[in-house]
């Protein structure tokens, strides 16, 4: 797996990146921790700390690379593989003709 996991949430009418944050598989300072949390508060600090806020594209975004490399990307080898880089086709419009 490749981590850190960087992830960017993009807007595709303006093609601009409207945010985005950085997921650490494991502790990003290599803590293992030995027990599991002793309560909720311990467990959401734990998991907290495997996020940041940096770490993604800013500014504008070349969406129509984005689907090509999509494209590119697809592929029917793994049927089963939850490809989270795939760009969803245009939805076909609602009402009737």
């Amino acid at each position: 797996m490749h981590a850190p996991l960087h992830f960017d949430v993009v807007d595709l009418a303006s093609a601009t990146s409207r945010g985005g944050a950085t997921y650490h598989v494991v502790h990003p300072g290599g803590r293992s921790y030995d027990t599991p949390p002793v309560n909720a508060n311990t467990a959401e600090a734990r998991r907290a700390s495997r996020f940041e806020p940096r770490g993604h594209t800013a500014g504008r975004i070349d969406v129509a690379a984005l689907r090509e490399a999509a494209r590119r990307a697809a592929s029917d080898e793994y049927p089963h593989l939850l490809d989270l880089r795939r760009v969803p086709p245009a939805a076909a419009p609602r009402g009737g003709a």
